[in-house]
């Protein structure tokens, strides 16, 4: 989940059908924020095998401490290498023996969660398996060990009948949420006192991004141009805000742009087609 904003809510979807919600029933862990690595990497000549030449410049390893957590998540969030591989094991030493969970889909931005980890150490892997054509590469990590309930969000949804569809309320209030960080939480859904924990189980991410804002100078679009006169217009577009926008520009050959104001004393006008608009 994408928020721009350290207080606000949003609406999910839970459940398509729902079993019958009389009290609904929520157990909250987390939010924490995760831990952010930074390494640089160059590609593992022996791919194969990750544990072989750990910390040599192809292949990084950290260790984590877990203590009643409710998840343990690991996800490599941007990287300049468009094929690394994540790995996520138990005790200080990685290894085949201790792997616990292994994300190497093709894809750079692999993920790992586990729920209910076993309290101790564990450590993440991250391999270089292809570099890019100009390495070494810079990667970006994330972890995180979801607690107890922090305080800092809630879950909240309606008592409604069977196979009726479940939408809950996710809100949050974080002071901390910063651009660029990473929380976690976790949350047991139950139907009713005596069953806290049947309906659903959810792993929410958060990731704090800014807010986009477009400027245009659009100025010299109130020249005024004489009918069959051809006129070429700048345009400047910026993004003044704190987080990043794509964007794409499209023509429309087949717009007509009419009522196009003069003073009192003039009639409206007709600029003729093929009239070129710019939308962004």
């Amino acid at each position: 989940m994408e928020v721009d904003t350290d207080m606000g809510s949003e609406d999910r979807l839970l459940c398509a059908e729902s079993l019958e919600v009389t009290d609904l029933q929520v157990e909250l862990a987390g939010l924490t924020e995760g831990t952010v690595y930074t390494d640089s990497l160059s590609t593992d000549p022996t791919n194969g095998d990750p544990f072989d030449n750990l910390n040599d410049g192809t292949v990084t390893f950290i260790t984590v401490t877990v203590n009643s957590a409710a998840r343990l998540v690991a996800e490599i969030v941007a990287s300049e290498a468009p094929d690394l591989d994540l790995f996520v094991g138990t005790g200080d030493t990685p290894s085949a023996a201790t792997q616990v969970c292994a994300s190497a889909s093709g894809i750079a931005l692999e993920y790992c969660n586990i729920n209910d980890p076993a309290d101790g150490t564990w450590w993440v892997v991250v391999q270089n398996w292809q570099a890019s054509g100009t390495p070494p590469d810079d990667v970006t990590f994330v972890v995180a060990a979801v607690t107890a309930d922090a305080g800092n969000w809630d879950v909240t949804g309606p008592n409604i009948a069977g196979g009726d569809p479940l939408t809950a309320t996710i809100s949050w209030n974080e002071p901390g949420f910063d651009i660029g960080t990473y929380w976690y939480g976790d949350f047991v859904l139950g139907t009713d006192a005596g069953h806290p924990d049947n309906l659903a189980r959810v792993n929410a991410n958060f990731v704090v991004v800014g807010t986009p804002v477009i400027e245009t100078d659009t100025t010299d679009l109130a020249s005024a141009q004489a009918s069959g006169e051809v006129v070429t217009f700048t345009m400047a577009i910026s993004n003044t805000g704190t987080g990043d926008l794509d964007w794409n520009i499209t023509e429309d050959n087949d717009t007509l742009m009419r009522g196009v104001q003069g003073d009192l004393s003039m009639t409206t006008a007709l600029v003729n087609s093929p009239q070129r608009c710019w939308w962004c």
